[in-house]
């Protein structure tokens, strides 16, 4: 199943100033097979688009934005991930790309963010917390809930999750998430 995930934040700056920032993926999610008493997922994330112009800043989040284009996942039978498989493969091609990034970059903020990505990759619980968010997985891994607070999601016939849409209101903070399929 091929999906569309966006992710829309709009940042109220000041009162006469607000800045949106748009993330949208193209993500597959391909059912492999039970595994552990899991469904097994392979789940690829074919393309980033980010909103903002390329900056060293964006160019080294897209860079790790793709550490995660390849998961290979677990998931109960409520659609909840219990497991990430490929955790060690994970961690590996983390530790090539944190080389490479503070090769060539240097800071506290970038230094402490990375060592912020080392400990996630530790903990498989934190590594599932992070996937369960709504930017990433968390639209399509979601309990099958078919409405949550601020949110509805769509199911056809045979469970396959159509359409999805959740918002988050804060006073200076509104977030738009939203999952649509796009087919097989």
């Amino acid at each position: 199943m091929h999906y569309r995930i966006e992710t829309i934040v709009n940042k109220k700056l000041s009162p006469t100033y607000t800045k949106t920032l748009q993330t949208i993926r193209k993500v597959s999610i391909l059912y492999d097979k039970k595994q552990d008493g899991l469904s097994r997922y392979l789940v690829l994330t074919t393309q980033y688009k980010f909103s903002n112009q390329e900056n060293s800043t964006q160019a080294i989040l897209k860079k790790i934005a793709y550490l995660f284009d390849r998961l290979e996942l677990g998931a109960d039978e409520n659609r909840r991930i219990c497991r990430v498989f490929n955790r060690s493969e994970l961690k590996m091609r983390w530790q090539r790309l944190e080389l490479e990034i503070l090769k060539n970059n240097e800071g506290y903020a970038l230094k402490s963010y990375c060592a912020k990505i080392t400990e996630l990759l530790s903990k498989e619980d934190q590594l599932i917390e992070f996937l369960h968010q709504n930017d990433m997985l968390g639209m399509f891994f979601n309990g099958n809930h078919t409405e949550t607070m601020g949110g509805q999601f769509y199911y056809n016939e045979k469970q396959i999750l159509e359409e999805g849409y959740l918002e988050i209101k804060a006073e200076h903070h509104h977030t738009k998430y939203s999952i649509l399929w796009l087919g097989f």
